[in-house]
């Protein structure tokens, strides 16, 4: 199965036995804490807003920062990020 997917052996092991860093682990704390800010606004807030609210649960972090986990094309569980994915379909580059 793995030649049929073009994985290596050595590369699936080293994905079953990955232990999330403490990095990874904080990310998704952050993406789940923006996540129920932006549910709880009914979809209204945008970066900024959504930073001030994470100011305020004490989370240090910058708008930029905020920006780039809502808006990341890859793996971020925001529902803003799949709303601007089918806005601005038509901006993006075909590889």
């Amino acid at each position: 199965m793995l030649k049929f997917l073009g994985v290596s052996h050595s590369g699936y092991l080293a994905w079953l036995h990955h232990v999330p860093s403490d990095t990874e682990k904080c990310r998704k704390a952050v993406k789940a804490k923006i996540q129920d800010i932006y549910d709880d606004s009914k979809q209204n807030y945008g970066v900024p807003k959504i930073t001030v609210e994470l100011r305020k649960t004490g989370e240090v972090i910058s708008e930029r920062t905020v920006g780039t986990y809502i808006y990341a094309p890859n793996g971020n569980p925001c529902s803003v990020e799949q709303t601007m994915d089918d806005h601005h379909k038509r901006f993006r580059f075909q590889h």
